[in-house]
């Protein structure tokens, strides 16, 4: 058990967590043998927000969940802060400022440590970041002017915010060992969807002439599901349009984002390292699966060590400003509150941390073409070939350069068929 890290911990607390985690593994196998499963927990892959409702994990040494989406705490949190921001105007000095006026895009908790009374929904809360640069580095200069993540700057002037302009329900970003929540406001083009509603008709046209298995209805089909017109600020098709006239954008933007999940930077060089290294992708979601459930022990004895000590605090204070309420104060294992969490322990899966790595390739190595077709001259090496490759793969065979093909060039004699071959 991951208790074992901590052979200092306090007597009654290391008994008190380990009586709820082995009740909670207890309540885990009753629920699959009543439901017949003998799988990984539920988990839900919604990618737009919004929380999970899955199965509680039982102990942290199995982290069995592979979420996208942040925990009700955080949400709360969230509704919160927009309430807040709504507020503003009033004559209250703890209402939040508007977003145009923040000193920074990443609200951080209270620390739930030195809240008192004590509050054990607090210890679920996770950071938020808040994402509309547009609105956010208008101060220095950023015109009020938003590209289209389909068309680019092209469509700028069709581009509008979408629900009053509102952040939308946060989505997970996963680090390391810890996670935080990320939101922004949603945006529509209006000619992506004239486009889109043009194509629409021509499909419904085509299926009742052609079928629906027309090859037509197919390329039609796949062409209305490309013509997207609504996308959020963290859309990576906005972002780079946007960084093109503001480089400075991927500095302030400290995750990736993907369809799938979205992760930290330092998760993502982990993955293109471990490329290099030849260190599997497996091993690396074994090391994360450590990593957070060692975060996960830790926020379980802080909060157990913590309430025990604002309960404790409570009694002096009552002992020395109201002797005789004191005596009706229940003893301190009646108030005390078992750490429940929120069930989600997010993981980063090998298969996405492979798909990653497997995107950067693809791109490095398009990079590399491009750049070398516009870059390398057709110098005396190889001026041409009769197959259309020039200098597909040359390599230094004895004093000269011999030059192979990966195309159906079977002749030996490269002096003749393609081209001048030039001695060292």
């Amino acid at each position: 058990m991951a208790l074992e890290c901590f052979p200092d911990l306090d007597p009654s607390i290391r008994a008190r967590l380990e009586q709820h985690l082995i009740g909670r593994a207890d309540e885990r196998d009753a629920r699959r043998a009543a439901a017949g499963e003998d799988g990984d927990d539920v988990h839900n892959d919604d990618d737009d927000g919004g929380y999970d409702d899955g199965v509680v994990l039982p102990h942290q040494d199995r982290i069995g969940h592979d979420i996208t989406a942040v925990n009700k705490a955080t949400v709360q949190f969230y509704e919160r802060i927009v309430q807040e921001m709504e507020e503003q105007g009033e004559n209250d000095a703890s209402v939040r400022p508007a977003y145009a006026e923040w000193k920074n895009m990443m609200v951080v908790p209270d620390d739930p440590m030195i809240s008192v009374p004590f509050d054990p929904s607090a210890w679920d809360v996770e950071p938020i970041f808040f994402f509309d640069p547009t609105v956010y580095f208008r101060r220095i200069g950023m015109a009020d002017e938003r590209p289209c993540a389909r068309g680019g700057w092209a469509h700028s002037r069709y581009v509008k915010t979408t629900l009053g302009g509102k952040f939308r329900n946060p989505r997970l970003v996963k680090g390391r060992g810890s996670d935080f929540g990320a939101c922004a406001v949603s945006m529509a083009c209006s000619c992506c969807r004239r486009e889109r509603l043009g194509l629409a008709r021509q499909l419904a046209a085509a299926r009742t002439q052609l079928g629906p298995t027309s090859g037509a209805v197919v390329q039609l089909e796949k062409r209305v599901d490309e013509c997207k017109y609504g996308f959020n600020a963290l859309h990576p098709q906005y972002i780079a349009h946007l960084a093109e006239r503001y480089p400075f954008l991927h500095a302030a933007i400290k995750f990736y984002t993907s369809h799938k999940a979205a992760i930290t930077h330092e998760v993502k060089l982990d993955a293109f390292r471990a490329m290099r290294v030849m260190k599997s992708s497996h091993d690396l979601e074994a090391e994360y699966d450590e990593l957070r459930g060692l975060e996960a022990t830790l926020k379980q004895v802080a909060f157990a060590s913590a309430q025990r000590c604002v309960l404790k605090h409570e009694e002096r204070k009552l002992r020395l400003t109201n002797p005789n309420e004191l005596q009706n104060r229940p003893p301190i294992n009646e108030l005390w509150v078992e750490f429940q969490g929120d069930g989600n322990v997010s993981r980063i899966s090998d298969n996405f941390l492979t798909d990653i790595q497997l995107s950067e390739s693809d791109k490095n190595e398009i990079y590399f073409n491009q750049w070398h077709e516009q870059h390398v001259e057709r110098g005396p090496l190889v001026h041409f070939d009769h197959c259309g490759k020039r200098d597909n793969a040359i390599q230094l065979c004895g004093t000269l350069f011999n030059v192979t093909h990966k195309g159906n060039c079977e002749r030996n004699n490269h002096d003749e068929c393609c081209g001048q071959v030039r001695k060292t």
